[in-house]
């Protein structure tokens, strides 16, 4: 029969490894659900802008032309696999409010032409901060489009690692118990 030192390293390493695959199936969970979805994007790469008409969130022919551009540029390596980040401007020439909802205008609509040149729309984020926070460069009519920073796929490689590595270290550190006990 086993002792009751052996029964309590026991139940920790099960406890531990329960511990580990909790922490594991939560990070799943809230990477494949969009849990992050509050933690503003992070930028990469400039990979152009489409500019407007004056208090219009049309898409003008020329702006067309470039986003067929950019759309072809999205869909080829290194890009197609990244995550597309649309920040729209306003003219600031109405009230804040009015220039919000005008820059989110034609950041929808930005992304609702990339969606018809074959972007997948879960790849699209919208980036709506007020244009105070956002990086504002000369000629305020006009969406910016971007690539995510990898690092969310570099941490999407690294957790598992690191529980992986941790469950290995509760196993040996509940060997080196068990022989001392025997």
């Amino acid at each position: 029969m086993a002792s009751p030192a052996h029964l309590r390293a026991v139940l920790f390493v099960c406890a531990m490894l329960l511990l580990g695959w909790r922490c594991n199936g939560t990070y799943h969970s809230t990477t494949q659900e969009g849990g992050a979805a509050d933690v503003l994007p992070q930028p990469d790469k400039l990979i152009g802008s489409i500019y407007f008409n004056s208090r219009s969130a049309k898409i003008s022919r020329k702006a067309a032309t470039e986003l067929n551009r950019i759309a072809l540029k999205l869909r080829t390596p290194p890009y197609h696999r990244s995550r597309v980040i649309i920040t729209g401007y306003a003219d600031k020439s109405e009230g804040v409010e009015e220039d919000f909802e005008l820059a989110n205008e034609r950041a929808q609509n930005t992304a609702m032409a990339l969606e018809r040149r074959g972007i997948d729309l879960n790849r699209i984020i919208i980036d709506q901060r007020p244009a105070s926070l956002a990086k504002v460069r000369s000629g305020q009519k006009r969406v910016d489009i971007f690539t995510e920073r990898q690092a969310t796929a570099e941490a999407n490689l690294v957790f598992p690692l690191l529980v992986t590595f941790f469950i290995l270290s509760v196993l040996a550190a509940a060997l080196l118990i068990f022989r001392r006990k025997n």
